[in-house]
């Protein structure tokens, strides 16, 4: 992992919730766990990330910061605080028609800005493609890209993650992860924040394939994990496992 601090890795190994268990039926499958986004509005981590990060990247080279609506703007807006640097916040399309998907831009936003756009996760890099692509627009250049973790997804045997991030090395921009997915889990299960059956489903997560049916019984070990914890199983759960021939036991 690139933080150094201790202290810092100490709190979020040890913060409440981290992971938990919440299934939502998706398209792509089952997502059966959530990472909790409330340890990007806890003011202590915040500040200590804004000091890994800026011992991290070289904000010599930086001219702006840039948060994504709305996961990226906790860790970006602390970033700008101990940076000193102006910050605008990037949105997928525009609240009302004329208006810009970029709020900061007429002050803040030069054409040739070097600019660090800041997210909490990447996983394919489809949203990150598009924010670079706002950003482009508007003559800007991002050269860093920096996450809080890397979540390197695997939605089939067939995905290819490093075509699908390519665009990082064409555009020869920086990319800068504090933690990788796995190193969270290790963490939060290395102090006795999770049990193993939960660090197995959120490890096993990576590969969501593993979650589009049950052939690979990670569905099943969902199910006995909310059992497990004693959680009401939603009905919308219930209907999306009925919609697939499965029934609850």
């Amino acid at each position: 992992m690139m933080i150094k601090n201790k202290k810092l890795i100490e709190r979020i190994a040890n913060f409440k919730d981290l992971f938990y268990l919440q299934p939502n039926a998706s398209v792509i499958g089952l997502i059966p766990t959530q990472f909790n986004k409330s340890a990007l509005t806890d003011p202590r981590i915040l500040k200590g990330l804004a000091r890994e990060v800026k011992r991290i990247v070289n904000f010599k080279d930086i001219d702006l910061i840039a948060g994504t609506e709305l996961a990226g703007v906790t860790l970006a807006t602390s970033i700008a605080l101990e940076t000193n640097k102006s910050f605008v916040i990037v949105r997928n399309k525009a609240v009302r028609v004329g208006r810009s998907n970029i709020w900061g831009d007429t002050n803040f936003l030069k054409p040739g800005s070097r600019v660090l756009l800041v997210d909490d996760n990447i996983a394919g890099g489809g949203t990150k493609r598009k924010m670079i692509k706002i950003l482009e627009s508007q003559k800007a250049k991002v050269t860093d890209l920096l996450v809080l973790y890397d979540f390197k997804y695997q939605k089939t045997k067939r995905f290819n993650l490093k075509k699908e991030r390519s665009f990082l090395t064409k555009k020869k921009i920086k990319f800068h992860p504090l933690f990788t997915w796995k190193e969270l889990i290790d963490l939060q299960y290395g102090h006795k924040m999770i049990d193993k059956d939960l660090r197995d489903i959120c490890l096993a997560m990576e590969k969501m394939y593993l979650f589009n049916n049950d052939r690979y019984g990670y569905i099943t070990k969902t199910i006995n994990l909310m059992k497990k914890y004693k959680m009401r199983i939603p009905d919308y759960f219930k209907d999306w496992l009925k919609e697939r021939g499965m029934k609850l036991k």
